[in-house]
């Protein structure tokens, strides 16, 4: 796996997995006992029309994208998450049969991946 890989993965299981989970959570709430907020969320979003109901969906990814690639900065090192002077660097690899390949590798940042068309 590479770095475009990487995010291309992300993008399916993690964007795509959380926008259309929540969706239909909003739509019928899982489980036995839902939270009482998850249950008003869903009657208010079940009684939209439906253009408003695509505006929510459309609403809900750009703040998964917008998590995710704040996440990527952080990873990339652009982001800080560190107060001090002295900041360190995360390193992301992917190891698999004894091959090992950094993902976030400086000069191929991955918010930039994520980002591109």
């Amino acid at each position: 796996m590479n770095s475009d890989e990487f995010v291309e993965a992300i993008k399916l299981v993690v964007v795509d997995g959380a926008v259309s989970g929540e969706l239909e959570n909003l739509e019928k709430p899982a489980g036995r006992k839902p939270r009482p907020s998850l249950v008003e969320m869903s009657v208010w979003f079940n009684g939209l029309p439906e253009q408003d109901k695509v505006m929510v969906g459309r609403v809900i990814r750009d703040a998964v994208e917008f998590g995710v690639f704040n996440f990527f900065a952080v990873l990339d090192g652009v982001a800080v998450i560190e107060s001090s002077p002295d900041k360190g660097d995360l390193e992301l690899y992917y190891v698999k049969d004894g091959n090992r390949v950094r993902l976030n590798e400086p000069g191929n940042p991955l918010h930039d991946i994520f980002n591109a068309p």
